[in-house]
């Protein structure tokens, strides 16, 4: 019996204690359940989508006013935009030698602090502009403040393991929408 509690309090004492890596680095934590939040916003938006554009046809209305040739010409840039942006940070995030903690600011993330999320929700912003469902541009918005909700939870953790570094890349970088110079 001591024995169990013993190891409940080492569980327990073990969960607060920060997460580290192979080489002992303190490492972030993801929003809890974030793998799941993920895969039900990548299955269930097309679904949404599809059931809107194709089936119900219940808020499709604005389809007739707009020319198809825009709305696929318009698609296609974002659609485009998101998967060079998730291509660029997936290359920077999985294909670079790891080198301890050290923070991330080059590439996307010198534009915006999140590209992975962002290259996600325009992704499935210019399926929606292919179509201009309105219910499912509703239900992308519920995933935007959930989305917005993990990246704060994710900066919290960050500005714990970076301080002062991560501060100052916060004050640079914009969490969603990028700062863009034509100069």
């Amino acid at each position: 019996m001591i024995k169990a509690s013993e190891n409940l309090m080492s569980w327990k004492e073990q969960a607060q204690k920060p997460s580290q890596d192979r080489e002992g680095n303190v490492t972030g934590e993801e929003y809890p359940h974030t793998n799941l939040i993920i895969g039900l916003y990548l299955f269930t938006v097309p679904i949404v989508w599809f059931l809107d554009t194709f089936v119900f046809d219940f808020s499709t209305q604005l389809t007739g006013f707009i020319p198809i040739v825009f709305k696929l010409l318009l698609a296609a840039i974002v659609i485009s935009v998101s998967l060079i942006l998730m291509n660029s940070t997936h290359n920077i995030l999985f294909k670079r030698e790891s080198s301890g903690n050290t923070l991330i600011n080059e590439g996307p993330f010198s534009r915006v602090r999140h590209p992975l999320y962002l290259s996600i929700l325009l992704f499935h912003i210019g399926i929606i502009l292919s179509s201009m469902s309105i219910v499912a541009l509703v239900y992308w918005s519920i995933y935007l403040v959930i989305f917005n909700k993990m990246a704060a939870y994710e900066e919290e953790d960050l500005l714990k393991i970076f301080g002062k570094e991560y501060l100052e890349y916060k004050k640079t970088v914009p969490r969603w929408i990028p700062h863009i110079n034509f100069l």
